[in-house]
């Protein structure tokens, strides 16, 4: 792989104006004395991207733990900041973050990190369960501490799935951007992987296109009978629409945090079957205690919608466990005495190794992952699916894609 391509491993989560910042769980955005200072940033309602679910998981975590004493006595004080996908003001609310002197970011979620990042660094202000979207500095840069590899470790994955459906020969499908472009390596990696034939990359430009049918050729043309979208979900719609009206058998996969049951319901009866890659467990998967425990915060804060339960509101939800986790001592770190700080989490984090967050991923944030992802020491991906519009578990196996790419 290209250092140009490792440059840009994950897609930009390419999807359909709140005021930039408000509070959760807290009298006021500045913070009240004594309490824990913690800031929430992604996108909603941008034209861009749109994460009002990252914004709600996080809320969640912060009133059930309030609810039940808070940490070390104290509250916690979730301020949201708004990105509105903008560059600008990505780079104010880093700004915001700093100025509010939070302990951490947690559940970082947007397309513009490469502005913020570097200012949390300067600051020393950890982005907590940071969700890779499509920069190289998510996965590399001190202040990200993700829970796994985002879009790129699910390029890698996805062949797998696809592999579990009965697929020969993948392709790639990706909008015309350059880290949705740079994640065909990662396909083709995967794809070489679960011994399957990768038949090559097919791109579409992000706008003007009203016809598919020359991309559903050129799938067909590549022998592609699994296809891993790197898309927006008009794209999505407008491939599967055409390969289906040409009678093409074709298998699909999609990330999972970017495809849910708002996005099946648009799209409709082509979605049924979609395979969507995630590092967590589908929301209605009652089979798992940490999905249970999601559920309940959610619903109780008024946040039932399975719409607002994609795997990014799981990752924020557990971004502010992780917190709490660190706060009390797990994974070999000493619970934290006296103030939760961005120097004490920070310090908790150089020592605490395989921490267990909720049974829903193993983190160790200062372990060392592969090349392509040298901030992920962990990252399991399983696959789930659109089932009568709803997303649901497989019984495909899951895949470690830290053992996979060495």
């Amino acid at each position: 792989m290209t250092r140009t391509h490792k440059a840009a491993l994950a897609l930009v989560a390419l999807l359909p104006v709140l005021g930039a910042c408000s509070s959760a769980g807290a009298a006021n955005s500045e913070g009240s004395d004594g309490a824990i200072k913690l800031m929430n940033i992604t996108a909603v309602n941008s034209p861009l991207q749109n994460y009002p679910d990252v914004k709600a998981g996080a809320e969640a975590a912060v009133k059930s733990i309030n609810a039940k004493g808070g940490l070390n006595g104290k509250k916690i004080e979730l301020t949201f900041c708004n990105t509105n996908s903008d560059p600008n003001q990505a780079l104010a609310c880093a700004r915001k973050a700093v100025s509010q002197k939070v302990a951490a970011v947690v559940g970082y979620t947007d397309t513009f990190s490469s502005q913020a990042l570097p200012v949390f660094e300067k600051a020393k202000i950890p982005a907590i369960g940071l969700m890779p979207r499509g920069n190289a500095i998510e996965l590399n840069s001190a202040a990200a501490y993700p829970f796994e590899g985002g879009s790129a470790g699910s390029s890698v994955a996805a062949a797998a799935g696809l592999k579990g459906e009965g697929a020969k020969v993948v392709v790639s499908v990706a909008a015309d951007v350059p880290s949705a472009v740079a994640n065909a390596d990662l396909v083709k990696k995967g794809a070489e992987a679960a011994g399957l034939k990768f038949g090559g990359s097919v791109k579409i430009p992000t706008s003007g296109v009203s016809d598919f049918a020359p991309y559903a050729r050129q799938i067909k043309a590549m022998g592609g009978d699994g296809v891993m979208f790197n898309a927006t979900v008009g794209q999505i719609q407008g491939v599967m629409k055409a390969t289906q009206a040409v009678g093409m058998k074709v298998h699909y996969a999609q990330h999972a945090t970017a495809f849910g049951v708002n996005e099946a319901k648009k799209t409709g009866a082509p979605a049924e079957g979609l395979l969507l890659v995630s590092a967590y467990q589908a929301y209605s998967d009652t089979s798992s205690e940490g999905i249970k425990a999601f559920n309940a915060d959610m619903d109780a804060a008024g946040s039932s919608d399975p719409g607002l339960k994609r795997p990014t509101a799981i990752n924020a939800w557990l971004s502010v466990y992780a917190v709490k986790v660190l706060a009390e001592g797990q994974g070999g770190a000493p619970a934290i005495k006296g103030d939760i700080s961005s120097a004490s989490l920070s310090d908790a984090m150089t020592k605490a190794k395989n921490v267990d967050l909720m049974g829903l991923a193993t983190w160790t944030p200062k372990g060392s992952g592969p090349a392509e992802m040298p901030r992920v020491a962990h990252a399991s991906y399983r696959f789930l699916v659109i089932k009568a519009g709803a997303v649901a578990p497989t019984d495909i196996a899951p895949v470690d894609i830290v053992k996979e790419l060495g």
